[in-house]
């Protein structure tokens, strides 16, 4: 009874190699759209893993942290390109390189959202002793801010 309970979920030879093959197309063309958080992308990719090992596929730990770091958005190339030349990217765990990425995130969160406003600023130094000179460019200088 046992058997036919695993055959039943499990499913056949046949069933394990289109689930595998469907899940090695997913895992190739994962990525995160912008407006994901890490949070939710390191979860897809852990699900996604997880299901591969189930089907007994065997992927790099460095093959997975790549693909945790290629698949992150723009916002996060700085931060990518320094992972990427990590000497250690081979054997450190996905949950470490996750919770090393996690603390950039309000940095990275905090760059994308300031490049949709633009801040001009100007700021007026004077190495002279003249304080009237000075207050009169600080008086004309503008600042605008746009949102």
């Amino acid at each position: 009874m046992l058997e036919a309970v695993e055959k039943r979920f499990s499913g056949n030879a046949s069933t394990k190699k289109t689930q595998r093959n469907l899940l090695k197309q997913q895992y190739e063309n994962f990525t995160a759209p912008s407006s994901k958080m890490l949070d939710q992308t390191f979860d897809r990719l852990q699900k996604l893993v997880s299901q591969l090992e189930l089907l007994d596929e065997k992927l790099s730990q460095e093959d997975v942290n790549q693909k945790l770091l290629r698949s992150l958005s723009l916002e996060w190339n700085t931060h990518v390109v320094v992972w990427m030349n990590k000497a250690d990217l081979e054997t450190m765990s996905m949950d470490d390189l996750y919770k090393n990425l996690k603390v950039y995130e309000p940095e990275v969160k905090g760059m994308s959202s300031s490049s949709s406003s633009t801040q001009n600023m100007a700021f007026v130094s004077s190495s002279n002793n003249n304080t009237s000179s000075t207050n009169e460019a600080v008086n004309t200088c503008s600042w605008s801010f746009l949102s």
